[in-house]
C-alpha cells in the first residue's frame, strides 16, 4: 500500500465536494504524509454510535441521504470508487 496514492484520491474528492452542504471530505496534510502515512485535517464529530443513540430521526434521515448521495455521485458522476 502506498499511502501517497491514498492522498491523491482523497484529495480528489475533497476538492470534489468543496462546499457541499453535508459532505466534508478532510483535507491531506502533504508535508505530514508520505508512502507509508496519510495525514488528514482534524474533523470533530461524532463515533457511529454515538450519533445513532444521539440524533434525531431527521438527522439519520439527512445522513442516510447524503451518504447514498456520495456515493452515487461518486461512481456515476465523477467516475470514483471510495472504499
Amino acid at each position: 500500500l502506498d499511502y501517497r496514492i491514498e492522498a491523491r484520491g482523497q484529495q480528489f474528492f475533497a476538492e470534489s465536494y468543496r462546499g457541499h452542504p453535508t459532505i466534508h471530505i478532510p483535507e491531506v496534510i502533504p508535508e505530514f504524509s508520505g508512502q507509508q502515512v496519510l495525514t488528514s485535517s482534524w474533523v470533530e464529530g461524532l463515533s457511529w454510535a454515538d450519533f445513532l443513540a444521539t440524533a434525531s430521526d431527521d438527522a439519520k434521515q439527512l445522513a442516510a441521504e447524503t451518504i447514498f448521495r456520495f456515493a452515487q455521485q461518486s461512481v456515476f458522476k465523477l467516475r470514483r470508487f471510495n472504499g
